[in-house]
């Protein structure tokens, strides 16, 4: 059957070929609609939901609702990437694609005015007030100001840069301290993200307490206080327990490597295993030094400190020059990596 309009092409939609159907289709888009954004941030609010990134997906929705046609049984679709949002000139821009049966018949790009509204959207009302829900104590091991902390700061100022789709973390303030710093965050879920991430980071642990400040929607309202204490030993300090004295080696985010003076053994420790092991800063730390091989027998090694040409019996047989820690007159070879 031909077309009843033109009479050349095959009716393919009724009795209208595919080019006179999209000739007779009309489409009209409503003037305007209306969107709430926060002047503060660019969230954009959609219903009663507050979004802070990929909002096109709930803007396709709105899009559609703006759209109708005069012909029954026409389909509308508007893909996410081609929907593009221009609030200085208060315009929405969107490909509209309409079907008819499985075929797309008609391909177009459309635009729309914004009426915008604007209000400060919660997070921001929070940030404001200085809200906060946990607090995350950024310590070290020796109590001293050490550059991990300011790292751990820094990493922690990098991740809420990137944020997330509910725009949710946020630094409500940081404050600098002798001991350390304290960043003060909008939740609890905020705290063991942040508190996480910087455990994954650094060597450290973390204890999580908590305190009742008051109520909020009928439901009790409790601040967390998460104490990070991040290990700042360099190589070479001493530290000691029960079992004796210690030089340290190196340090990974997950181990401690430590060897004995009094046995020149190494030891390998977890964040666990160091922690819940009263290990003791002492304040002394081992000179590492380069050492050469001037003789050797089965049982001991006669060695030369290549900075002050002193030298030094060692009793052990070793077959290569070497690096190790000096204390107390008494040679400590830095352990290899196995």
């Amino acid at each position: 059957m031909k077309c009843i309009v033109c009479g050349k092409n095959d009716a393919q939609i009724g009795a209208l070929c595919t080019d006179c159907f999209i000739d007779s289709l009309k489409i009209d888009t409503k003037d305007s609609i209306s969107l709430t954004q926060c002047p503060k941030c660019g969230a954009i609010k959609i219903g009663n939901r507050w979004l802070y990134s990929d909002f096109k997906h709930y803007l396709v929705r709105v899009l559609k609702d703006t759209v109708k046609s005069d012909q029954s049984g026409v389909e509308f679709s508007i893909p996410v990437n081609d929907i593009k949002l221009d609030f200085e000139n208060q315009t929405i821009s969107f490909r509209l694609v309409v079907k008819k049966g499985e075929s797309a018949i008609q391909n177009k790009m459309l635009s729309v005015k914004i009426k915008s509204v604007k209000e400060s959207c919660p997070r921001c009302n929070k940030l404001t007030g200085s809200y906060y829900e946990a607090i995350i104590q950024v310590r070290s091991y020796t109590t001293r100001k050490a550059e991990q902390l300011e790292q751990a700061v820094n990493l922690i100022k990098e991740y809420t840069k990137r944020g997330t789709s509910k725009g949710t973390f946020a630094i409500t303030k940081t404050v600098d301290l002798p001991e350390g710093y304290d960043i003060y965050l909008m939740s609890k879920s905020d705290g063991n993200n942040a508190s996480q991430l910087i455990h994954d980071n650094f060597f450290s642990y973390v204890l999580v307490t908590k305190k009742l400040a008051g109520r909020e929607g009928g439901s009790d309202l409790y601040r967390y206080t998460y104490l990070v204490r991040i290990l700042d030993l360099l190589p070479g300090e001493i530290i000691s327990n029960s079992e004796g004295k210690f030089i340290v080696v190196s340090t990974t985010p997950s181990k401690l490597t430590i060897v004995s003076l009094e046995h020149s053994t190494r030891k390998s420790l977890s964040t666990r295993d160091f922690f819940s092991s009263n290990y003791i800063f002492q304040g002394e730390t081992a000179v590492l030094r380069k050492f050469v091989i001037l003789s050797t027998s089965d049982k001991e090694s006669e060695v030369m400190d290549t900075t002050d040409f002193k030298m030094f019996t060692v009793k052990e047989r070793l077959s290569h020059d070497f690096d190790g820690y000096i204390f107390e007159e008494k040679i400590f070879p830095v352990p290899t990596a196995n």
